[in-house]
């Protein structure tokens, strides 16, 4: 998992988006926890180094394929997109 966080954050980070993806999917179809890859992949990684719309994406990707994160994952996500648009 933390391998897939890597790559994806390091993908984000270098603007290509479309590999994040790709190995997002891969990632998604692999059996993980869905609450451990919003965990590991959207919170720790993209929305801790600030890819807030990289980060979107993704869980739009998560919902498409079925995989819902625990819904303590989805406040902190909000708490998060809201802070952020904040500007705190």
């Amino acid at each position: 998992m933390e391998s897939y966080k890597l790559l994806i954050c390091g993908f984000c980070e270098d603007g290509d988006v479309i590999k994040a993806k790709l190995v997002f999917h891969s990632l998604l179809n692999c059996g993980y926890n869905n609450d451990e890859i919003a965990w590991k992949i959207l919170i720790d990684g993209l929305l801790k180094s600030g890819h807030v719309n990289q980060c979107s994406e993704l869980l739009v990707l998560m919902e498409g394929k079925n995989c819902q994160p625990s819904p303590q994952t989805y406040d902190t996500l909000i708490k998060e997109f809201v802070d952020r648009s904040n500007g705190a």
